[in-house]
C-alpha cells in the first residue's frame, strides 16, 4: 500500500494502470479487496482474460493495449512484477521494470524456481531493479528517482 501511496503521490493517480492476465471483473474484485479501488479508475485497469487472441501471451497483450489505448511512448511505462513475461515485454515497448524476488514454491519442481534462478532470469527479461519485496518503499521510489 506504501508503495502505491507514494506512487500516486509522485505521479498522480490518473497515471496509475494495473495490467493482469486475468479476466477485467476478477481484477475489479481482486482492487476492491485489497483497498487499491481508490488509486485504479477503470479506464487505466487492463485485464485480457478471455478477450484476446489465444495465440498471444497474456502478459504481451495487456501490456500491449495498456500503451495502445493510453499512449504510452517508449519510457513512459513502469512495470513492477515477479515474472519473466511481463517484464520482458515492458522492455519490448520500451518502457522500465521493477523485479520483485519473490519466492515460488511448487511441489512438481521444488528446486527450480529458486530465488537466484529468478534473479537471473528477471535479470535476463530486462529488469531495472531488483527487490526482495516492497517493504523499502520510499528507498525505491527514490533510487527510479520519480
Amino acid at each position: 500500500m506504501e508503495l502505491v501511496e507514494l506512487l500516486a503521490e509522485k505521479l498522480g493517480k490518473e497515471n496509475l494502470y494495473l495490467a493482469s492476465g486475468s479476466d477485467i471483473d476478477a481484477v475489479l474484485e481482486s482492487i476492491k479487496f485489497l483497498g487499491f479501488e481508490r488509486f485504479f479508475s477503470e479506464e487505466n485497469i487492463v485485464g485480457a482474460g478471455s478477450n484476446h487472441d489465444p495465440r498471444v501471451c497474456a502478459k504481451e497483450y495487456v501490456i500491449e493495449e495498456l500503451v495502445r489505448r493510453r499512449g504510452l511512448k517508449p519510457g513512459e511505462l513502469l512495470c513492477f512484477g515477479d515474472g519473466f513475461p511481463e517484464l520482458s515485454y515492458t522492455c519490448k515497448v520500451g518502457g522500465m521494470s521493477v523485479g520483485v524476488l519473490t519466492n515460488d514454491v511448487t511441489l512438481n519442481y521444488p528446486d527450480y524456481f529458486t530465488i537466484s534462478k529468478k534473479r537471473e532470469r528477471l535479470i535476463m527479461a530486462g529488469a531495472y531493479i531488483l527487490v526482495p519485496d516492497f517493504s523499502k518503499a520510499s528507498e525505491l521510489v527514490k533510487a527510479l528517482n520519480l
